[in-house]
């Protein structure tokens, strides 16, 4: 089981230089953290009495009520993260690959990625998909313990192919390259994931680990840069590879 969730939250708060390209987005995002719990929270009692009314017992529509806000609450964290924060994020995944020594990771990604890139991250099929998937499974988490575990366990995966979505196009791998990576590595990226979604649906404190969760993610790419080295060492298809599997696959 990998530990990148809890070595970004180590590594944020022992380098202060991270603070500071953080703080100004961190402000924001306490300020929504705060208005979003507090707004949700304040609706408790009405989702509590809406229970009551189709004949669930006062402890049961007490609990699924607390879960209704909490599930809510890591829904908005999604959405946030996704809309408000990729611009900002992109940069805490810049700095530590510079300061874990892969600055030529960034300087060779700049002709590739750019801000335009980050603002039209929100715009992606693929997250939107995810972000479905995580709404049409969100029922789950109204079962006590296990349909919380269950639904993190279903999820995990493509949160943690997310996760390096943006490192993925720093090096310029199409799809088919990115599927090697996480396929030769699937039960790093599920760890992950699956641990990033842990921490994100802490209420409020959710909002703050999307920093320490992109420094994770950041330190896991820095590993792979030092324990590979080139695309020929990951194992990642180059395009004429790609092209000549394709036309293979058509006949």
């Amino acid at each position: 089981m990998t530990t990148y969730a809890i070595q970004g939250i180590l590594y944020f708060l022992v380098h202060p230089s991270l603070w500071l390209v953080s703080l100004c987005p961190m402000i924001m995002t306490i300020v929504v953290a705060v208005c979003s719990v507090v707004g949700l929270f304040a609706g408790l009692y009405p989702i509590e009495i809406l229970y009551k009314h189709v004949g669930l017992p006062s402890g049961w529509s007490w609990f699924l009520a607390v879960m209704t806000v909490l599930v809510l609450i890591f829904l908005v964290t999604i959405i946030y993260s996704l809309t408000c924060t990729p611009c900002f994020l992109d940069k805490i995944f810049e700095k530590v690959l510079e300061m874990r020594g892969h600055g030529l990771v960034v300087e060779d990604a700049e002709t590739r990625a750019n801000c335009g890139r980050q603002c039209r991250a929100c715009c992606k099929v693929s997250i939107w998909l995810h972000l479905v998937v995580l709404i049409v499974t969100l029922p789950l988490n109204f079962i006590p313990v296990v349909g919380t575990v269950v639904y993190v366990w279903l999820n995990g995966s493509l949160k943690g192919w997310e996760a390096h979505m943006y490192y993925f196009e720093m090096k310029g791998y199409d799809y088919d390259q990115q599927k090697t990576i996480f396929e030769s590595r699937r039960l790093q990226y599920t760890s992950f994931g699956m641990q990033t979604m842990y921490l994100e649906l802490i209420p409020l404190l959710g909002f703050i680990f999307l920093f320490t969760n992109t420094v994770g993610a950041a330190l896991f790419a820095a590993d792979l840069e030092e324990e590979m080295g080139s695309d020929v060492r990951l194992n990642v298809p180059s395009e004429a590879d790609v092209s000549t599997t394709n036309a293979a696959k058509m006949v």
